[in-house]
């Protein structure tokens, strides 16, 4: 009856360990999917930038590796006549059933993707969580305090870095959620072979192996860096493991302590004795050796087939680094790469600077240093973008991970089982791989995400060998007076603990808020007049300069500054680096087109023109079926007529009326056309302009009206 109630009560803390934890998580789930769609206008949106797998897995599906130049445009690499993307293999696998049947889907996968990645790795990291909870307390029960804290923390750890990610629907944060989530994977089940529970301790229980070497496998081919960890701690295993074959060692699991020996060398720095895993080592390091060369073969085949380079990547044949300065010169500087230990002391600095952040008078508030990251030394860099830092940004975990790495050098001071020393291995993989971006030539937010699963295991570590010691405490028979620190002591921690966890989701929203609608390009411009209106609704002092209705646009402005041309002629904001249109009214080229076709569309018509003394821009009506149809712009000087890329296609068919918004747009020569039912962006195109006033013209096919476009965030501003 005891084994039985004891195997209840066992059960029933596990079931309220996972619940508390995975409310937290939950919660967390809800802010990233909130933060991610307020950058969007649907679920299943076409992200800027968030097509690069899709047309890797569509050029898989046609036979070979070359990707549409349009696909990845400025960060593609073009090798000879061909172009290819430097991102895993992975994603694109993954997407190829799908597109193998519709192409409904192609560009709107990203969003879906990121949601479904960011749980994957809360939901490993928790099964990773109750692993050292029991190695370190035991079976211990959870009282309300613990479970409540079990809630709060997985909550603020949710919050960490890992939500900043949700600013922005592209590639390269898919990449990061996907490799933090397998590199947490593989080493979550790494730690369930190394450090087995319960009574199979010593039975051969390959099935965790196996599960983390398929993961290493995956998350090395979908963001090399952050796969590299789990690598790396498969390959610290496999060194244990040839070991002690070679010796020859066949400790039984229980040894007298009057004969038992001194455990060797690699065992005591490791903490991981191979017989308390596995009783088949020989079987288990060939298939760690022949998991790990399979994984790195593939990367290795992958990258051979783009680049005819085992490892390297050609970062000189990138599109980007015609149109980039920065970029060209940090390759000349550094023999075409951007990898270097001159970059280190600069990032290093701003990923533990304290002064990572800075208080603002608008909503939310917090937002990223106003200056961009500091340069030590003369190393050039392809871009500093803005970024906070780990202390700033995510307290908790930061200070986590440092009591986490203490109580893994002196297990003793918590009396934790022997086995919580064999998560030495994963932990240290774990920041091998984290650390990669270190040597970088590019400061970025995101990158701070590469660390995340070592601060994560690190993390889950230290909190537990709080708990431990708070239990310790309680326990200890104390001189008479000291129940109050003794009742003080845990409520400060509590406090901290929420504390930390609120301030941690906090800024990183904050941060992700301020990235996705005021920084990146990602966001459209109605999400950006959206995300300025509710600002000055909650009060605040965004910055306005007014300028005349005819002036030019002055040098970019502090970050998050707004710009007003006349009488709400045209609104802008600042990203710190370029201004962004958020809206346009007749005087700047906003115009709303409704389009109307009346008889079938047999040959391209003009729909507009805007002409100057020195030129003629005209938007071209062109049918691509039977009720579908594309626009383009045709502009003409005295140098000749050239015509823009196709739109994207949209639904014209008899007697419906549809309805454009057009943005022609003289300041920054841009021609910017969204459908205004969905808001998808259309068409995109630098265009030679002159300010003008665009006048419809008459077909005998299609019925078009012009009208201003209205401009109320900059009126509700301006007041």
């Amino acid at each position: 009856m005891s084994k039985v109630a004891g195997a209840t009560s066992r059960s029933h803390t596990r079931r309220t360990f996972l619940l508390a934890a995975g409310l937290g998580a939950l919660l967390a789930l809800a802010i990233f999917l909130g933060i991610m769609q307020s950058a969007r206008q649907t679920f299943l949106d076409e992200d800027l930038l968030g097509n690069f797998y899709d047309g890797q897995a569509q050029a898989l599906l046609d036979g070979h590796m070359s990707v549409d130049p349009k696909v990845p445009g400025f960060e593609g690499f073009r090798i000879g006549d061909q172009t290819y993307i430097y991102q895993g293999i992975v994603p694109a696998l993954v997407r190829m059933p799908l597109l193998a049947v519709t192409d409904r889907f192609f560009g709107r996968l990203t969003g879906l993707s990121m949601l479904l990645g960011f749980g994957t790795a809360l939901s490993f990291l928790i099964a990773a969580a109750w692993r050292v909870r029991s190695l370190m307390r035991g079976e211990i029960q959870l009282g309300r305090a613990e479970t409540a804290c079990t809630a709060v923390v997985s909550f603020g750890i949710a919050g960490s870095s890992l939500l900043f990610l949700s600013s922005a629907s592209w590639v390269y944060h898919e990449a990061l959620i996907w490799g933090v989530a397998l590199c947490l994977g593989s080493v979550t089940t790494l730690i369930y072979w190394l450090a087995p529970v319960g009574p199979a301790k010593v039975s051969a229980r390959l099935l965790p192996l196996v599960a983390s070497l398929f993961l290493a496998g995956l998350a090395i081919n979908t963001r090399s860096s952050i796969g590299l960890g789990p690598i790396a701690a498969l390959g610290l295993t496999a060194v244990c493991l040839f070991f002690a074959v070679v010796a020859g060692r066949r400790v039984q699991s229980q040894v007298d302590d009057a004969v038992q020996t001194r455990p060797p060398f690699l065992q005591r720095i490791s903490g991981w004795d191979p017989q308390r895993s596995t009783t088949r080592p020989v079987l288990s390091l060939m298939l760690i050796l022949v998991g790990v060369t399979l994984a790195i073969v593939l990367y290795a085949g992958v990258n051979q087939a783009r680049f005819d380079s085992w490892f390297g990547v050609p970062l000189d044949k990138q599109v980007l680094v015609d149109s980039d300065p920065a970029r060209s010169a940090a390759l000349e500087a550094n023999g075409n790469s951007l990898f270097g230990l001159k970059y280190a002391p600069s990032v290093l600095l701003q990923t533990l600077r304290p002064d990572g952040l800075t208080v603002g008078s608008e909503f939310p508030f917090i937002g990223f240093p106003q200056q961009k990251p500091s340069l030590i030394g003369e190393a050039l860099f392809a871009e500093r973008d803005w970024s906070s830092s780990l202390p700033a940004s995510e307290p908790l975990l930061f200070l986590a991970a440092i009591f986490g790495v203490i109580a893994l050098l002196v297990p003793k001071k918590f009396h934790a089982d022997v086995l919580l020393l064999s998560l030495r291995i994963p932990v240290l993989g774990a920041a091998a791989g984290g650390s990669l971006f270190l040597a970088f030539g590019y400061i970025s937010q995101r990158y701070l995400t590469d660390l995340f699963p070592f601060l994560a295991l690190a993390g889950v570590i230290g909190l537990q060998a709080i708990a431990a010691l708070l239990q310790q405490l309680q326990a200890r028979p104390e001189p008479q007076g000291s129940s109050i620190m003794r009742r003080l002591i845990p409520g400060v921690v509590v406090c901290a603990l929420v504390l930390g966890s609120l301030w941690t989701v906090w800024v990183n929203a904050s941060l992700a808020l301020q990235y996705g609608l005021e920084i990146a390009p990602s966001a459209r411009e109605a999400q950006r007049s959206r995300w300025l209106d509710l600002q000055q609704k909650l009060g605040g002092g965004v910055a306005v300069l007014r300028l005349p209705s005819g002036a030019p646009l002055p040098a970019p402005g502090p970050r998050g500054q707004v710009v007003i041309f006349g009488n709400c002629d045209a609104l802008y904001r600042s990203s710190g680096s370029i201004w962004y249109l958020l809206e346009a009214g007749e005087a700047a080229g906003g115009l709303q087109v409704l389009l109307k076709k009346v008889a079938p569309l047999t040959k391209p018509v003009t729909l507009l023109t805007a002409a100057s003394p020195s030129d003629k821009v005209s938007l071209v009506l062109q049918a691509v079926g039977k009720d579908r149809a594309v626009v383009f712009v045709q502009s003409t000087d005295p140098s000749g007529t050239t015509q823009s890329a196709l739109s994207k296609e949209f639904v014209l068919s008899q007697d419906r009326q549809v309805g454009l918004r057009l943005v022609m747009t003289a300041r920054t020569q841009t021609v910017l056309i969204t459908e205004q039912s969905s808001g998808r962006e259309l068409l995109r195109e630098q265009v030679g302009l002159s300010p003008s006033v665009a006048v419809a013209q008459k077909n005998e096919s299609v019925e078009v009206t012009i009208s201003p476009l209205a401009t109320p965030v900059c009126e509700r501003v301006s007041q």
